[in-house]
């Protein structure tokens, strides 16, 4: 079974798939988001208290912990396994993550 994640924004006409290696890479982000989310069950954290523990704003984490945020943040996946003080590797990072793209895709959108 093959994951595959749509370009949010765009009509269907103009929807691509992503390549397999960008949507591992998503995938293994989504794991590690819900690493997180059950580390800070663990500490009994409120997402409050884990996005004042990330320096990310209630409603990033928010999103986050809703799974609306289809195409998480490196950095943002970074600054809250760090406030869990959860050791990340993505071993399914592509060569280049076009943020750029996702940016302008998400600002369309």
């Amino acid at each position: 079974m093959s994951v595959t994640f749509k370009v949010a924004g765009k009509s269907k006409s103009e929807i691509k798939r992503l390549e397999a290696q960008e949507a591992a890479y998503l995938a293994e982000l989504h794991e590690i988001v819900d690493q997180i989310f059950n580390k800070a069950y663990e500490f009994e954290w409120s997402w409050h208290r884990l996005a004042r523990e990330a320096c990310l704003a209630d409603g990033t984490v928010d999103r986050l912990g809703d799974r609306t945020t289809r195409y998480p943040l490196l950095r943002t996946v970074l600054k809250l396994a760090k406030a869990v003080k959860l050791q990340v590797s993505l071993t399914a990072k592509p060569e280049t993550v076009k943020l750029s793209e996702l940016l302008k895709q998400r600002k369309a959108g």
